[in-house]
């Protein structure tokens, strides 16, 4: 399985050599330097998914501001905007981007291109399922399950999703966020799934606490976070420890 980690604005410079980063397009914005330090990751070959902010600020980031800060970044992967827990809202906004995408020529070889990560709503699993049906979603699109859709503490609730999914005809599957580590593991036998993100390490680091597949944190990650030396210290050894894990599964 694919790790892309998340970072703290303050510190980048810990996550230098890892290939694989989600990043929230609002701190982009409010950090240039954040933004400047992450156009070098991507010049250097390194993923990165840009995330449009719904569940870190409750709505995506405004569209027109959202387009310029995909032109000037230029990620592989781009969240398209989704409402949050509204299956009707996020069917339009994502259509709505696909027809962007279309309109602006980045499928036509040649041009910058990135791919769509899909990422269904609603307030009930029959709402989701219904999102995924509606969403113009393409065999090369992947589908974003987001961890906080369904306040599961367990890990298993998006895991039996994720094995629902996978049993229809929709793209590879991106696990959006991770609460309970021992998600991974249940995740293991489900070909679909490709890949997660989390700030777990840094999270962790921030009281004290070593990663370890029975670790659970459901807090929300604080981008603007200040750590000690010895916090700093903990979140390298996390950072190392979630990836072992997550790429050994």
């Amino acid at each position: 399985m694919l790790y892309y980690c998340i970072v703290p604005v303050r510190y980048t410079s810990l996550v230098v050599d890892e290939p694989k980063h989600l990043v929230i397009a609002q701190y982009l914005r409010k950090y240039p330097e954040t933004m400047e330090f992450f156009k070098r990751q991507i010049a250097v070959g390194h993923e990165i998914i840009l995330d449009n902010g719904a569940y870190e600020f409750g709505s995506p980031m405004e569209r027109d501001e959202y387009y310029k800060v995909i032109e000037e970044l230029k990620p592989q992967i781009v969240v398209a905007p989704d409402s949050w827990k509204n299956a009707k809202e996020t069917i339009v906004l994502h259509d709505e981007f696909k027809r962007w995408k279309i309109e602006k020529g980045y499928d036509e070889k040649g041009n910058y291109n990135f791919v769509t990560m899909s990422v269904p709503q609603g307030k009930t699993l029959f709402e989701y399922v219904d999102c995924c049906q509606e969403m113009d979603i393409t065999p090369s699109d992947i589908l974003g399950v987001s961890v906080g859709s369904w306040h599961d503490k367990s890990g298993i609730v998006r895991a039996f999703i994720a094995e629902y999914l996978s049993q229809h005809e929709l793209p590879k599957l991106h696990m959006l966020g991770l609460w309970n580590a021992r998600e991974i593991l249940r995740c293991k036998e489900l070909p679909r799934v490709r890949s997660v993100d989390t700030s777990m390490p840094f999270k962790l680091a921030k009281h004290g606490q070593m990663f370890s597949p029975e670790v659970v944190n459901t807090e929300k990650m604080d981008f603007e976070m200040v750590l000690d030396d010895q916090q700093i210290e903990l979140a390298e050894i996390n950072l190392e420890r979630m990836r072992n894990f997550v790429e050994s599964v």
